[in-house]
């Protein structure tokens, strides 16, 4: 999720299908671990006004599903009407990070760079996988040229690929097999300066 303004509401789930006959849906969410959202507040609601606080909500369990409910809502025909709705959190609500931890919007925009320090291109999403995150890196210009493709890079989000993550800086580190070629292909060549333009090597 993109951090560009602390103003900045993130979706940390959505009301999913009803679930039985007294109000209830179900809870999906979009958080690692899942639990978490429910530890989140305040919560909003995103509808046709935009968002709103979530407010008079209750949580339940129903063996692995989290359920949710609007107090009044006491039939089915209110639940399917939710069904879809974001639910969001500011992100200056969000609570700090322990050390060595990430939220996922921290690490979008991240220019990744190569063991020698080279720019290998941009952190412009993340994939949720059962094994792990994945990086998708958008590669430079330089590294789209000497690699002649114009795909996203994708780099499992794990210690033998990634290392050092410098926030203040805006760089991750990244040791990746598919780089390899177009590093190697542009060694004689201009290097991309992080502030525009090009120096030699």
């Amino acid at each position: 999720m993109p951090a560009d303004s602390k103003d900045q509401t993130l979706i940390v789930g959505r009301f999913g299908a009803a679930h039985g006959i007294r109000g209830w849906s179900v809870l999906i969410s979009l958080t690692d671990p899942r639990d978490n959202l429910l530890s989140y507040a305040p919560l909003l609601i995103n509808g046709p006004d935009g968002w709103r606080p979530m407010a008079d909500v209750e949580f339940s369990r129903k063996g692995e599903k989290l359920l949710v409910r609007f107090a009044g809502n006491t039939d089915r025909t209110q639940a399917e009407a939710l069904r879809g709705r974001e639910i969001g959190l500011a992100a200056a609500d969000l609570p700090a990070a322990e050390a060595d931890e990430f939220y996922w919007r921290d690490l979008i925009g991240l220019r990744a760079q190569g063991p020698d320090g080279r720019v290998l291109g941009d952190v412009v999403d993340l994939l949720d996988t059962a094994a792990h995150a994945v990086l998708v890196i958008r590669p430079s210009m330089q590294v789209r040229e000497a690699s002649g493709t114009d795909g996203d890079v994708l780099v499992p989000f794990v210690e033998d690929f990634t290392g050092a993550i410098d926030l203040n800086a805006g760089t991750i580190d990244v040791d990746w097999p598919e780089f390899d070629d177009a590093v190697e292909g542009s060694a004689g060549g201009s290097v991309e300066d992080p502030a525009g333009g090009s120096v030699e090597n």
